[in-house]
């Protein structure tokens, strides 16, 4: 970010609260006093994803020039793609404009909360984002169902996923249930 963590964050916790491949999650509050969850890339991942798909690069291009299922199938073309969308992966500026154009898509469904990003303090490999409290829809338990609205949650869930697969084009790729939360007002 270009500055001090005392100077951007009233609070940082060094401790992760959720980690990838390529970045980890910190809970933070901001000198205003809101919330925000930090994403910060690892360092060095984007030296070490280019230098892998070049190497995979190399291996396609090989296959195509030396086999058959390589010229049939193209294996460059399927790598230049996955390459470019590996490299979009790497900046959160993108994800930042992603999460606004998400929300502003999805404004119609009041049970679902798609997270606001701090455009501000959000660089390549920074994102800065509200903090969404709540827990993972796996951990919810028996008596915990029993408190929400679970056919209007799911109501929801599903009509915005076929808008954002039939009406906008754009869509949340990874709906796995460790990336959805309820929310401590019965949100998703």
């Amino acid at each position: 970010l270009g500055a001090r963590l005392s100077k951007v964050f009233a609070e940082f916790d060094p401790e992760p609260i959720a980690s990838a491949s390529i970045g980890q999650v910190h809970r933070a509050s901001l000198r205003d006093g809101r919330d925000v969850a930090v994403k910060v890339q690892r360092p060095g991942v984007a030296e070490r994803v280019s230098d892998d798909l070049a190497a995979i690069a190399e291996m396609a291009g090989f296959a195509d020039r030396h086999s058959e299922a390589g010229r049939r199938f193209g294996l460059s073309d399927m790598v230049a793609e996955f390459r470019a969308a590996m490299l979009a992966e790497l900046d959160y500026r993108r994800e930042a404009a992603n999460l606004i154009t998400l929300a502003r898509n999805l404004r119609q469904f009041d049970l679902l909360v798609v997270p606001r990003p701090v455009v501000g303090l959000t660089t390549d490999r920074v994102l800065v984002m509200e903090l969404v409290a709540g827990r993972k829809v796996t951990s919810v338990g028996p008596l915990g169902l029993m408190e929400v609205e679970g056919d209007a949650l799911a109501e929801q869930l599903f009509g915005a996923y076929l808008k954002q697969i039939m009406v906008d084009g754009f869509f949340h790729a990874d709906p796995h249930p460790g990336n959805v939360l309820l929310t401590d007002d019965g949100r998703l």
